[in-house]
């Protein structure tokens, strides 16, 4: 009775083990939302771009981009790995000020940003996943200090 007490012991430990730093954690599967302050402050210090998305509850188009913008894997791999991610709800009054300082009173409203926080432009509406994808590409790599948009899309 001993041993087999000893095993179960041993067994449940690994199994917790395995549980607490396996597969099981992993987020992977979302996109890596931030506040808004925490947000810019590690758009700063990463020296990557930045992309905020300003929502509210009542707003059918920002539903639509939950559910098939942000949960497309493609979307959610890319601006992981290359931008970092804030999330203002615009009917917070915390947030007021920050829908003041953009103007973001349509949504959703999206706003993209350089490694020091500064704008690079903003897309209000809705936008498909593959539409997403290819901006966040056009952005990433600087093609849009060179080229239009339009001409970015045509090439790819």
């Amino acid at each position: 009775m001993h041993r087999s007490y000893k095993y179960i012991v041993v067994t449940l430990t690994i199994l917790s083990f395995l549980f607490i730093s396996g597969p099981a954690r992993s987020d992977t599967g979302k996109i890596h939302w931030l506040s808004y302050k925490e947000g810019i402050k590690k758009i700063k210090a990463e020296h990557k771009k930045g992309y905020v998305h300003f929502y509210t509850s009542w707003c059918t188009y920002c539903k639509l981009m939950d559910k098939q913008t942000f949960n497309d894997k493609k979307v959610i791999k890319y601006l992981n790995e290359n931008f970092i991610a804030i999330r203002v709800n615009a009917e917070d009054k915390a947030n007021r000020a920050i829908v003041r300082r953009y103007s973001a009173y349509q949504y959703p409203f999206n706003i993209f940003f350089n490694e020091d926080a500064s704008g690079i432009g903003n897309r209000p509406g809705f936008i498909p996943p593959d539409m997403f994808i290819s901006i966040l590409k056009y952005l990433h790599t600087d093609s849009y200090k060179k080229i239009s948009f339009s001409d970015y899309t045509e090439k790819q």
